[in-house]
């Protein structure tokens, strides 16, 4: 989903609720607290062409998406961001995957690699998340409960907000650097949806609970793309043509 997709799934659908009943597993509370917004498809020392040119592919990547490239025959390498463009530099990493052009330049990876994908297969709109240990959130009065509600929410808005603007105003520098920005290929996009829908209905069959947040969340997505040419997606296309 894309992070207002998400969001509205959060907060007037089931997520929140779901998304509270898993963290009772480690008793705590969460809070929506913003997001990137679409990220981008990461950083090569060279082109992506085929699928197979991801075998043996050595690249920095974090979360859902390195089971995904790890079926294909990737090396996934986890490295802070401070060491990523040494580790490119060097050839410890053929690849990485960051955020997006603001976070990516600051970072020096515009120095380390050639070819940027974008946009990005695996994260349109990943969640950042304030977490309260339970025992601590009952001890609050109503008052400063509804404080911190209103403070992750008013931060979810700025930090979506300040990640689009600076991802826009960054995005001119990268026609100034040696950078050849791509997109992946249809056929691989096929592909990696396809091994994408294996690794989450595999997790989706670890529990109960991890299959009604796997069936509710598939089930607003699917409406999400039935609206989407009507709504975002539609008007996107009216501006842009």
């Amino acid at each position: 989903m894309t992070a207002n997709e998400y969001y509205g799934w959060l907060s007037f659908g089931e997520g929140m609720a779901l998304w509270r009943e898993l963290y009772e597993r480690f008793d705590a509370v969460p809070f929506y607290a913003g997001s990137s917004g679409e990220q981008a498809g990461g950083w090569f020392t060279r082109p992506i062409d085929t699928i197979e040119d991801f075998k043996g592919l050595k690249i920095r990547i974090a979360g859902l998406a390195r089971l995904v490239l790890e079926r294909l025959g990737a090396e996934a390498v986890l490295l802070p961001p401070s060491e990523i463009a040494a580790a490119m530099t060097s050839g410890e990493l053929d690849a990485a995957d960051w955020i997006g052009p603001w976070n990516d330049i600051a970072a020096g990876l515009c120095k380390a690699a050639r070819y940027y994908y974008m946009p990005g297969w695996h994260e349109p709109g990943p969640a950042v998340e304030v977490t309260v240990a339970h025992r601590a959130w009952e001890a609050l009065d109503g008052n400063l409960k509804a404080i911190v509600q209103t403070a992750a929410a008013a931060t979810a808005q700025e930090t979506l907000a300040d990640f689009t603007y600076h991802n826009i105003a960054a995005y001119p520098q990268l026609a100034s650097l040696d950078v050849e920005i791509r997109s992946f290929s249809p056929q691989i996009i096929d592909r990696l949806k396809l091994e994408t829908d294996e690794v989450v209905s595999s997790l989706a069959e670890t529990d109960d609970l991890a299959r009604r947040i796997h069936d509710s969340h598939m089930d607003f997505l699917a409406r999400a793309r039935r609206y989407s040419p009507h709504g975002l997606l539609g008007f996107l296309e009216l501006r842009d043509t």
